[in-house]
């Protein structure tokens, strides 16, 4: 049950409920939920820790892998657009240097 004219929305992760106040849209919330519930189950899979606790952590960890890896690419491709840039100034440069003025 949501109560979406509060910003509660309940969501479930990992068998247990939980009421999640927020300005977000619901579906994107339950949209993180759903994420965070596949990699507890995922982690519970591959994990002899029946800990729920245990299991949290290395969900997190995973999570956290997910981020960093895709804030790396984001940087990665970041530097390669720069350069990109560079290079077509340096050629815009010299175009310029070779025709003269604009004027």
């Amino acid at each position: 049950m949501n109560d979406i004219d509060n910003g509660v929305i309940t969501v479930e992760i990992f068998g247990h409920r939980y009421p999640i106040r927020s300005k977000l849209d619901p579906s994107y919330v339950e949209e993180l939920a759903r994420y965070v519930d596949i990699k507890m189950q995922t982690a519970a899979e591959r994990s002899e820790a029946a800990d729920s606790i245990h299991t949290a952590i290395l969900a997190a960890l995973n999570i956290a892998d997910d981020f960093y890896r895709c804030r790396d690419a984001k940087s990665e491709s970041g530097g390669g657009i720069r350069r990109r840039a560079m290079e077509i100034e340096a050629v815009v440069d010299r175009a310029i240097s070779v025709s003269g003025p604009l004027d």
